[in-house]
């Protein structure tokens, strides 16, 4: 059996026309004919009818055996959208992918009821060919990607079976049989928001699908060390090295054989994305940042904040030392004089507020001053982080100059967080991933274990904010019987009963379109 595949070329200017050829004589050197009139974009056959998607996204068809350069295209459906077409056989279902790689289905023989539903599943699809049971998809990295159509849930994973660059992908309907694929540590997510990765102690990658995360599931090695945290934008995946150096690969690549590469010189704990500004954690625990676009080995990070904090009792003599300013101790440093033994009995305190550090507690300050892993929470635009001691703090991500650290009480020990909307996940006790609502977060609230250990870092890709209001249907096409551009974006939908939601938003089927349709196209978390 045969695959085939366009392979995207820049130069290549598309007619859009239908034109065909016999199939034992493709060759490099055969001509393709003129077959039909109009502007399709896909299509499939069956029991000798033609369906082609045209530019409006409305499905149109004919008889295959008369179509010709003057016959002509009748309507098949009022209400479209997508771009790619194929018919599962099997189930008499017809279905199409749009141009933000979501899926939906029709039943072929009732078009014009226009009843679209939409498909949850766990990738993104702008070309699809059905052959038996089998579904292959143009994705990710313009890679084939492959799953069985019986078992096509919302969580379920695509197998990546073939590398691009490709702009579509056909497999002959006579060839019913299904490829017997080697395994492949490639796996296609919905933006990458379907998992959480984790750094094991052996500081290699590993990840576990979000949706019916338990203290029951299985950590998956999906990469190579040496990595202690991680931290994604959009497709840019980076890991921070053992040796506190940030590095890059592409997140739809990442595998278990795929190379990091070095992405920026300094020394980084932990770091989060926000707006294009990379915000670093540095091993002295005040913040830098600079701009993703442009940052390289040889860029410069800008310091963002010039205070750290840290309390520390030692067992000398029972003194107590304290630091406030991000200026490392030295020789000779100030300390309370004998008998004080906290901050309200030293006169010095009162007055100064500013205590160094003796010189034989700097590797002890270097420990435990200021914060070792930050995230941040997107709705508030604040930024938290937390200390060696797993204390929480936040900040304003709009004022880190201010130095307006604030300590969140919370209830626990959190070493290392990742924010995904108003979800905080903690590498805590354990070494195990705990988790609760930010907006829920108090001083008594309890963090739930949902993940076991051994990890040292927990990490979510953030995912899209739902914004709007939720419609309250669980039918699979709420978004699609919306009307209006303006309503349509104010809106979102649940897939079903699970715990995906999406987006409503405007579609074309390409640019230019006049027919505008109201579809679910982006998995989002309600706010």
């Amino acid at each position: 059996m045969l695959t085939y595949v366009d392979f995207h070329t820049a130069d290549v200017s598309v007619l859009l026309r239908p034109y065909k050829q016999s199939f034992p004589e493709l060759s490099t050197s055969s001509n393709w004919h003129h077959a039909a009139r109009g502007s399709i974009l896909d299509g499939d056959i069956k029991d000798g009818i033609f369906y082609g998607v045209g530019t409006d996204g409305l499905l149109y068809q004919q008889p295959l055996k008369s179509m010709s350069t003057s016959s002509h295209w009748k309507q098949a459906t009022s209400r479209g959208g997508v771009i790619s077409i194929a018919i599962h056989e099997s189930t008499n279902l017809l279905y199409g992918a749009n141009g933000g790689g979501s899926l939906y289905k029709i039943p072929l023989n009732n078009l014009a009821g226009n009843g679209w539903v939409h498909v949850p599943h766990n990738g993104k699809c702008y070309h699809i060919t059905i052959s038996g049971d089998d579904i292959y998809c143009r994705g990710s990295s313009k890679a084939v990607w492959y799953q069985k159509l019986t078992t096509l849930t919302a969580s379920s994973s695509w197998k990546k079976v073939a590398r691009g660059d490709v702009m579509s992908v056909y497999v002959p309907k006579a060839a019913a049989k299904a490829l017997d694929f080697e395994e492949t540590d490639f796996e296609m997510g919905p933006d990458y928001t379907s998992y959480i990765y984790a750094t094991g102690t052996d500081h290699t990658v590993f990840r576990q699908p979000l949706q019916g995360l338990s203290t029951a599931g299985t950590w998956q090695h999906v990469g190579k060390g040496s990595i202690i945290s991680l931290v994604a934008d959009g497709e840019v995946l980076i890991g921070i090295g053992t040796d506190k150096q940030p590095y890059k690969q592409s997140f739809p690549e990442l595998s278990t054989s795929s190379d990091w590469h070095h992405a920026a010189r300094g020394s980084i704990l932990d770091g989060d994305i926000k707006d294009g500004i990379f915000y670093g954690v540095g091993t002295n625990g005040l913040l830098y940042q600079q701009p993703l676009k442009s940052m390289s080995t040889s860029s410069h990070w800008q310091q963002a904040t010039s205070r750290t904090f840290s309390i520390r009792v030692t067992s000398a003599d029972m003194d107590v030392y304290f630091c406030f300013g991000g200026e490392r101790p030295r020789k000779g440093g100030e300390r309370f004089a004998k008998g004080e033994k906290s901050a309200k009995d030293s006169r010095k305190v009162r007055e100064r507020i500013r205590f160094w550090l003796v010189a034989s507690d700097i590797n002890a300050y270097n420990a435990r001053g200021g914060v070792i892993s930050i995230a941040i929470h997107e709705p508030t635009n604040l930024l938290y982080g937390v200390n060696g001691q797993g204390s929480l703090y936040k900040i304003p991500l709009n004022n880190l100059a201010g130095n307006g650290w604030v300590h969140v009480p919370h209830n626990g020990k959190c070493y290392h967080i990742t924010i995904s909307g108003d979800d905080i996940y903690c590498r805590g006790s354990a070494k195990a991933v705990w988790h609760q609502k930010i907006s829920l977060l108090t001083a008594t609230s309890s963090w739930t274990k949902v993940a076991k250990g051994p990890v040292t870092s927990v990490f979510v890709p953030k995912g899209k904010i739902c914004s709007g209001t939720l419609i309250e249907k669980t039918d699979d096409w709420a978004c699609d019987k919306i009307t209006g551009v303006k309503k349509c974006k104010s809106h979102y939908e649940r897939s079903g009963t699970s715990d995906t939601y999406m987006q409503c938003s405007p579609s074309r089927a390409i640019p230019g379109s006049k027919i505008i349709n109201c579809l679910a196209t982006t998995i989002c978390s309600p706010p």
